[in-house]
């Protein structure tokens, strides 16, 4: 009792976090057009985001805070009347000034962003679409935001936002603030229920104003300095299990062929941010360097934006994954179909001496597994049932004597990805008809631009225990999708922010998996898997 006692009374005496929420409205707003460099729009009632052609300006003035007082959360709020037109989103950023005037800012003296993007969104639906800009609201005074459409984006219209001079549905930053009591390093209290009471008692302190009291994780065990999985090798890169010093399993890989694989890949060499100086596009260099020491790469089609020609193939893909041709397998993408024929790919990989089948789809052996090569452009070189490219998997599938099967085209059957994931084509779903009943055991995708892990199923979508597991890796540096709200039966993971690469390792009769970021960590994995 006595201790309870103490600690109602140590509680009593702190004063409690209070928190608040304050909705601001514009002190300025205005857009301006490339096209009249020299017209203000301040006093417009609708502000336009078009492309690389329109850019919006707002400023809000935020009152001084009191004593105590922090900002925990700020959104900026704003009424669009149309959807967000490009699927690559609506960006929002800090302006690199806040001393632009609403009635003189012109497209020739605009302040221009600074600092990372802040947040981005797409939409269908009008009404007020929300943007977290906490990183840019730090304290009182004014602050301003740049809204555009993302890099690489190519509307076709107007993005239209109501303006301040509205008569309803004016711009608005909420900012929440709270203020707190004593920080948990300091409070008297055991707040991680550790038995360890503030700095410098509890080790997740690392001062008297520390507000989280919460022991740091270990750290991964591929860089902890122990030897966890007893094969006297310790540590990234000594040990051979791990992929990068944030790698958390130290275990080596079991034995058989090393398969990176992933499609969506090199910009077009005369898009703006080619060189890979934005992190949310055109990071083809980042991933062709996780592809050392592959036995296979799969390019899992798109390897070249925009049309796949053989020049842009040349000047894009050749000095990044083209570095690794010899041990290169590919797969053809809608983009390559933009030259004719796909002229440019099979040019491309005809002076490489590599296989593409003459139409586009072919197999081959990787250890104990066999692998097809499939062209899912149905349009250009049909699939259906009865067609020479079905025929061609029927009969391949028949003479395998492989045990187990990997199977890889560019579009998706399965797929829940905001891009394309409502729509289903008939040439993959025939692929699936014949690959189940041969026992098939991995299909691998790409065209929609993220990471997608399935469980087991039949082209049904039917979970089954000796179904084909699908990935989805169009992750190979191009650009990113988001994932739709709901997602297909079966669905097992998605990664939609991060460029990397899949790595399958093909057991003589299983396998495992690993879906690697370009900064080395391991964000999914699994397995060992038997084959079917």
């Amino acid at each position: 009792m006595l201790v309870i006692a103490l600690f109602a009374m140590m509680a009593g005496s702190l004063a409690p976090a209070s928190a608040a929420t304050t909705t601001l409205p514009a002190s300025a707003d205005a857009f301006v057009l490339s096209t009249s460099p020299n017209a203000n729009r301040g006093g417009a009632l609708a502000l336009k985001v078009r492309s690389g052609t329109k850019i919006t300006y707002m400023r809000f003035n935020v009152p001084a805070l009191s004593g105590g007082e922090t900002i925990s959360a700020a959104t900026l709020r704003v009424f669009a009347t149309t959807s967000s037109k490009c699927t690559l989103g609506v960006e929002v950023l800090r302006a690199a000034n806040d001393t632009w005037g609403e009635k003189t800012i012109k497209w020739s003296n605009q302040p221009g962003p600074t600092g990372p993007v802040l947040a981005s969104a797409t939409w269908t639906p009008t009404g007020y679409k929300d943007f977290n800009v906490t990183a840019a609201v730090t304290g009182g005074g004014p602050v301003s935001f740049l809204i555009r459409h993302a890099v690489g984006c190519n509307a076709t219209g107007d993005v239209s936002l109501t303006s301040r001079e509205a008569a309803s549905n004016q711009p608005q930053l909420v900012v929440d603030t709270t203020v707190s009591g004593p920080p948990a390093c300091s409070d008297g209290l055991d707040n991680d229920g550790d038995l360890k009471v503030d700095y410098p008692a509890d080790p997740g302190c690392t001062d008297l104003n520390d507000n989280d009291e919460t022991d740091p994780p270990p750290p991964p065990a591929c860089s902890d300095l122990l030897d966890n999985d007893g094969d006297t090798l310790i540590d990234y890169p000594q040990d051979p299990g791990c992929s990068s010093d944030a790698d958390t399993d130290e275990a080596d890989a079991g034995s058989g062929p090393l398969v990176a694989a992933a499609g969506d890949i090199v910009c077009d060499p005369a898009m703006t941010g080619f060189d890979g100086t934005n992190p949310s596009i055109c990071q083809q260099r980042a991933t062709a360097a996780m592809l050392s020491g592959a036995d296979a790469v799969l390019p899992l089609g798109d390897l070249q934006y925009e049309d796949g020609t053989l020049a842009q193939f040349t000047a894009g893909y050749d000095p990044s994954w083209g570095q690794y041709a010899p041990a290169t397998y590919p797969s053809v993408g809608n983009h390559e179909y933009h030259v004719v024929g796909a002229q440019g790919y099979f040019d491309y990989w005809a002076s490489k001496t590599r296989p593409t089948g003459t139409a586009g789809y072919y197999s081959y052996d990787l250890g104990t597994w066999h692998l097809i090569a499939l062209n899912s452009n149905c349009s250009k070189v049909a699939c259906i049932e009865g067609t020479a490219q079905n025929n061609f998997l029927e009969q391949d599938l028949a003479s395998t004597t492989q045990p187990c099967i990997l199977a890889y085209w560019h579009h998706p059957l399965f797929n829940s990805g905001s891009a394309h994931g409502d729509v289903v084509l008939p040439g993959p779903q025939a692929f699936w008809d014949d690959l189940y009943p041969a026992g098939a055991d991995i299909v691998l995708n790409g065209h929609e631009h993220n990471y997608q892990r399935y469980g087991k199923q039949d082209p049904a979508a039917v979970a089954a225990s000796n179904g084909v597991r699908e990935f989805v890796v169009g992750t190979g540096g191009r650009s990113h999708n988001g994932l739709l709200s709901g997602t297909d039966p079966n669905f097992e993971f998605g990664q939609t922010t991060t460029f990397g690469i899949l790595r399958l390792r093909l057991g003589a009769s299983s396998y495992s998996w690993e879906y690697v970021a370009v900064n080395g960590t391991v964000l999914d994995s699994g397995g060992p898997v038997s084959c079917n």
